[in-house]
């Protein structure tokens, strides 16, 4: 037989061209062979690591991750329970002399007889929405100053072409005091 590549004369049985090691019919046939040996090695061995994987697995009955469950909810619910119970109970006690001093300023008489300060800024925010004025209503908010001994109480609202109006009062709980800081807080109440 002859080499179909070079042409040199190559025995029957052989694998390759001696000349330029080109695979003969027979070698190509040898080859394929090797290949499906081989593959189907690589398949035997995954198989069996794949089984091997599975035998180690130990199931887990379902009663018992349905205990190990409901154990992990309890736990991590009753401790976020006391957590937030014992945030709430600080949180309150911290806030209970600012928030009475908020409550005493809003209901305290405003410069309009009849009205309480908060009646007159609602009855002001009021009159700027019906004008078609107001923009944003914010309301009261709170914030420490001086270390928290002290307080700033605002109440803000925004209106067109005027921006923000804010009436703000300083406010120490411990004296039971209570000052305007701007001119709108001024007009409202200021004693």
């Amino acid at each position: 037989m002859r080499c179909p590549k070079c042409y040199t004369e190559t025995p029957n049985n052989a694998v390759r061209c001696p000349g330029c090691k080109f695979p003969t019919p027979h070698g190509k046939n040898l080859l394929k062979e090797k290949r499906k040996k081989k593959r189907a090695e690589l398949e035997s061995i995954k198989s069996d690591k794949v089984f091997k994987k599975k035998k180690v697995r130990r199931q887990v009955k379902p009663w018992v991750a349905v205990v190990v469950s409901v154990v992990a909810v309890l736990i991590i619910g009753g401790a976020s329970y006391f957590i937030t119970i014992s945030s709430l109970q600080q949180s309150e006690a911290k806030a209970s002399p600012v928030q009475a001093a908020l409550e005493k300023l809003r209901n305290m008489p405003s410069s309009t007889p009849g009205m309480t300060v908060d009646q007159y800024l609602a009855d002001e925010m009021e009159k700027s929405r019906q004008a078609g004025r107001l923009l944003e209503a914010e309301g009261w908010s709170m914030e420490p100053i001086n270390g928290g001994s002290e307080f700033l109480i605002t109440f803000t609202y925004e209106e067109k072409d005027v921006g923000q109006k804010r009436a703000q009062w300083r406010v120490n709980p411990a004296r039971n005091s209570f000052r305007a800081e701007n001119e709108l807080a001024k007009a409202v109440y200021d004693k």
